[in-house]
């Protein structure tokens, strides 16, 4: 399993590298109930814990959301939350980030085996990631949504928690201006898995195999909610920024009209 290409990374604008505007997300997002989950204390196959730190509020998403990049289909399987960001821009860290992880149409995700599909290390990056910046705010109440419920599952032996009715396209910026990098999970994850739980967590090291799109526009969610986040992950649930290691970070650069 590599090494060299972790996440989350720096975003420096002045080391990145311009390229077209090109393969834009063409988003097919549905409205529909999503179910909250805890990852926090979840163990793996040797009985060792998911720290906090690790650990994050993960909505799973049923079949039938995707997004369109480059002329493939990725279906969306979850979002998840870290606070503080992940990812920082020229050396700032925005207050949350939400990541929205999708898989290759056609590529088998371990969580849910069938006949006839494409092992995940068969596949160069078969995962897609979008991340978007959350700010405070009130300007994205369908975002309020995933923290309006009275109880949020605190660990992963809490019982999960429905959000009905969410429209998943309005928790996405309409602005398709973004950073597009190759790197991996930053989480501990058995989704296209091509290393167990207990390798990830042994050895800090999780799968390399995301094309990530870290989206300009940022989304707005009260300082309220944040606070219900926190009260979830009190130390935050951020991993730390990752070597770039000569990976180029690309930049949108809109061609003139013809």
């Amino acid at each position: 399993m590599a090494q060299l290409a972790q996440t989350p990374i720096e975003i420096t604008s002045r080391l990145t590298t311009l390229a077209p505007y090109s393969n834009q997300i063409e988003y097919h997002y549905q409205t529909t109930n999503v179910s909250l989950v805890n990852t926090f204390g979840a163990l793996d196959e040797n009985l060792n814990l998911i720290s906090k730190q690790l650990g994050t509020l993960k909505a799973l998403v049923p079949a039938g959301s995707y997004v369109i990049v480059g002329g493939v289909r990725y279906d969306l399987l979850e979002f998840h939350f870290h606070q503080p960001a992940e990812h920082t821009l020229n050396g700032t860290r925005s207050p949350m980030e939400v990541h929205f992880v999708h898989l290759r149409e056609g590529v088998q995700d371990s969580r849910t085996p069938s006949p006839g599909f494409t092992d995940c290390q068969l596949v160069d990056r078969p995962a897609l990631a979008i991340g978007v910046f959350i700010a405070p705010g009130n300007a994205d109440p369908e975002l309020q949504k995933i923290f309006a419920p009275p109880f949020l599952p605190v660990d992963s032996s809490s019982l999960p928690v429905t959000v009905a009715n969410l429209n998943l396209r309005k928790l996405i910026p309409d602005g398709q201006a973004s950073w597009r990098y190759l790197g991996g999970l930053s989480t501990p994850s058995k989704t296209c898995n091509p290393a167990s739980l207990v390798f990830q967590l042994t050895n800090d090291v999780f799968p390399e195999i995301v094309r990530w799109y870290v989206l300009q526009d940022v989304v707005h969610l009260p300082i309220a909610d944040m606070d219900k986040f926190h009260a979830l992950f009190e130390d935050g649930n951020s991993r730390p920024i990752q070597n770039l290691n000569g990976r180029p970070v690309f930049r949108d650069q809109k061609q003139n009209p013809k």
